[in-house]
């Protein structure tokens, strides 16, 4: 059979990664009186079809929630500030293959609580991969290390994101490794990075530039400094940029990088 080799080749390696958007002549089987059927003649046989599927539902539909996966709260109220639930439903990912959820799949939200450079790097290449238009980076946590509240009064509030000042450090920390990450990319896969976290002064908006993002954002500071803190980082950004001796404020970014 003469493509025997190039089809144990194909067949083993086919799902290592999605397939390059270059047209291919697919493997068919060439079939005839007599014709001795192998294993390899019954995996080329399925991988057409299967890879001809593929290929359909990658160019012609794209990725994303086909119908259902509807996320929701879990049906026990002391489970929900930890559980949500995924209802059945089909979706499509990045090389045209089925997502099935046959039944309702509990998902334990604190498993992603915590990544490392490794889950970070494979969330960026997702993201990219499925043309995501920007990168926010990153709020919230569910830790509650460094905090002045006494412990009592935490675990009396319970489980929950905790964003603003406490978060800082370590937001601008993830947000350095994706702007590395998204600045190695060749320019037509770039995309803006947002800066979040612990930002209540030009100097914290400063820093979020400086280590790579391209636009900064605000939130939990304006509940306690209202909305003429935004004047303020402004300001405070100007005075960074001249005192630095820039041009503009897109000199800044990635600076501590």
């Amino acid at each position: 059979m003469g493509h025997s080799d190039l089809a144990k080749a194909h067949c083993g390696a086919h799902a290592e990664a999605c397939p390059p958007c270059e047209t291919h002549t697919p493997l068919r089987n060439n079939y005839f009186f007599g014709k001795l059927m192998e294993v390899i003649d019954f995996d080329v046989e399925q991988l057409y079809v299967v890879e001809k599927w593929k290929r359909h539902h990658a160019r012609l539909h794209g990725t994303g929630v086909v119908c259902g996966l509807e996320v929701k709260a879990h049906g026990t109220p002391g489970c929900r500030d930890r559980y949500l639930v995924v209802q059945p439903g089909t979706a499509l990912d990045c090389c045209g293959n089925e997502i099935l959820v046959i039944d309702p799949e509990t998902i334990d939200i604190t498993a992603f609580s915590v990544l490392n450079e490794t889950d970070i790097n494979a969330t960026i290449e997702m993201a990219l991969e499925t043309g995501c238009n920007g990168l926010i980076a990153t709020n919230t946590t569910i830790t509650r290390e460094g905090l002045v509240t006494p412990a009592r009064r935490i675990e009396a509030i319970g489980a929950g994101g905790l964003s603003g000042a406490p978060l800082r450090k370590k937001a601008t920390a993830v947000l350095a490794r994706v702007a590395r990450r998204v600045l190695a990319q060749a320019p037509a896969r770039r995309v803006p990075v947002i800066g979040v976290g612990g930002v209540d002064s030009a100097e914290a908006a400063w820093e979020k530039l400086a280590h790579g993002a391209t636009l900064v954002q605000v939130y939990s500071a304006l509940v306690y400094h209202g909305p003429g803190l935004v004047a303020e980082i402004n300001r405070g950004l100007i005075a960074q940029y001249e005192r630095h001796g820039l041009r503009n404020i897109g000199e800044a970014i990635g600076r501590a990088l």
